[in-house]
């Protein structure tokens, strides 16, 4: 915590840095228990609402020894945090489950149509209409290995994610405490482990679950690679960066990330660093050109990014960046994707030249409109259908 007192203004320095950031550690986890607790009940408070209801509980919270909380968390050894975040992390998830049924709807039940296909490990021949060749697919790739393992239910389905989310909490408590230590590694995994749209998305097929996982472990072996050069650490990175390229696309901003970290972190010369970076750069094409060729073998569909309808829905001021059906229907109006795509461009130029100040407001309110609102997952489960339940 001495790098703060650094940056601080003189006239605060006289501020005790680690009680504040304990304090609002245990605010904010306070706070995302409110947010949940309304959210398993099914009903749709606004942010003002949160607040509102939270602020009396976070007081009542502070009042209540928050401070002997976070030194019992402090006291905790690793392998003692790690279990017990665990298991918080697996029932708070279990609760969830059971309280919403979601059924898979709209890009989850794409997810899960395309697993069933790729479980059964032969050619696809039925005709896939463009709306299937869309998304990545590696998320049903390994989606459809679990089906083959345990069998097609939507109950196994929810229970991979639960797995994957178990297996991401030390790794992210691994990654955390290398580069910051361990008191904002324990913070950061908490906030994971009650992170209430985490929470709810673990009800969802979503594609997320996986690439979180895949990332962190990338990003262990990055950090072995900082301490010890050996080629394994930098070809067992490049596998898991390329696996999770195929489960999201957007994770291919991660590869820049890695290749920065890798050529600033390093204590080698500067020529070694460069011989890095472009290994791991390699290591990355060919792992996902193997994949290409395997699917292709294998399936006889070769699984690459075809689209732009995500920059075309993107680009919608009116629709606030979000899907809209307006852009879904005249998209797929067209037979192929060089015909979708050339219409894609043609409007997403007109909209950047027509209205350029609302695509950079538009810009600019991303971060909040799709990252910042934690009810997110409250509202793709609820705006899904939903498993009917039994009468008593």
């Amino acid at each position: 915590m001495d790098w703060l007192r650094i940056v601080l203004p003189s006239q605060i320095r006289w501020i005790n840095i680690e009680r504040l950031c304990r304090g609002l550690s245990l605010c904010m986890a306070s706070f995302f228990l409110v947010v949940f607790f309304f959210s398993i009940q099914r009903k749709n408070y606004s942010e003002i609402g949160y607040f509102a209801l939270g602020i009396p509980l976070l007081a009542i919270m502070g009042w209540w020894r928050g401070r002997k909380f976070m030194l019992f968390i402090e006291a905790l050894n690793d392998r003692q945090f790690l279990l017990l975040s665990t298991v918080i992390f697996a029932v708070l998830r279990i609760l969830w489950l059971l309280s919403l049924r979601t059924v898979p709807d709209i890009d989850f039940a794409t997810f899960d149509y395309i697993a069933v296909l790729l479980s059964k490990y032969r050619p696809i021949h039925e005709p896939l209409s463009m709306y299937f060749l869309l998304p990545a697919w590696g998320y049903p790739l390994f989606l459809g290995v679990w089906y083959s393992l345990v069998g097609h239910t939507l109950f196994a389905g929810k229970l991979f994610n639960l797995l994957l989310g178990i297996a991401s909490v030390p790794l992210i408590y691994i990654v955390s405490r290398q580069i910051a230590g361990t008191l904002i590694a324990r913070m950061t995994t908490i906030l994971f482990v009650l992170w209430p749209t985490q929470i709810m998305m673990s009800s969802v097929l979503a594609s997320e679950h996986l690439a979180i996982f895949l990332i962190m472990v990338a990003f262990c072996f990055l950090l072995k690679e900082t301490e010890k050069h050996h080629w394994r650490n930098i070809a067992v990175s490049a596998i898991f960066l390329a696996l999770a390229y195929t489960v999201r696309h957007a994770s291919i901003a991660v590869l820049p990330a890695a290749i920065l970290f890798l050529l600033i972190s390093s204590k080698s010369a500067k020529i070694p660093r460069l011989k890095t970076a472009s290994a791991l750069t390699v290591s990355f094409l060919a792992v996902y050109a193997l994949y290409l060729a395997g699917m292709t073998l294998v399936y006889h569909v070769t699984p690459l990014g075809q689209g732009l309808f995500n920059l075309l829905v993107g680009t919608n001021v009116a629709a606030k960046g979000h899907w809209n059906m307006e852009d879904q229907e005249k998209y797929f109006s067209y037979g192929t994707f060089p015909e979708a795509n050339v219409y894609a461009k043609k409007e997403v130029l007109r909209r950047v030249v027509s209205d350029p100040g609302g695509i950079v407001q538009l810009m600019g309110q991303k971060s909040i409109l799709t990252w910042w609102n934690i009810t997110g997952g409250q509202q793709t489960c609820q705006n899904g259908r939903l498993e009917s339940r039994p009468s008593r």
